[in-house]
């Protein structure tokens, strides 16, 4: 499994070989008390499928209590079913907010 982790302010297209079946796990910090979160779509929709694992921040979890505006460290593993190239897509946004761009956003070529 390849192991990408990805600072916020890095927001270049991520550009991996990666075989059909085989995973690439991206590790990403979110703050959804402020009700950003990240969305992903994939294309093709059934080139690839992804898992989303969420973790509560260190601040967090020493404390065994949830610190309001701590951010978590979300991780995705994405598994690619496809032989062809598949694009997956990162946005950083407020699902609610239709018109409204997202603050960060980078794709994932594999």
């Amino acid at each position: 499994m390849k192991k990408i982790i990805l600072n916020l302010l890095w927001l270049m297209p991520v550009l991996t070989n990666c075989a059909s079946n085989q995973k690439v796990e991206i590790s990403l910090s979110e703050n959804p008390s402020t009700g950003y979160s990240w969305q992903y779509s994939c294309d093709p929709k059934d080139g690839a499928s992804i898992e989303k694992n969420a973790e509560l921040s260190k601040a967090n979890s020493e404390k065994n209590s949830m610190v309001v505006g701590a951010p978590n460290q979300v991780t995705y593993k994405i598994t690619k079913k496809s032989k062809k190239p598949v694009t997956c897509t990162f946005e950083y946004s407020r699902p609610w907010e239709k018109d409204t761009a997202p603050i960060q956003q980078f794709s994932v070529k594999l």
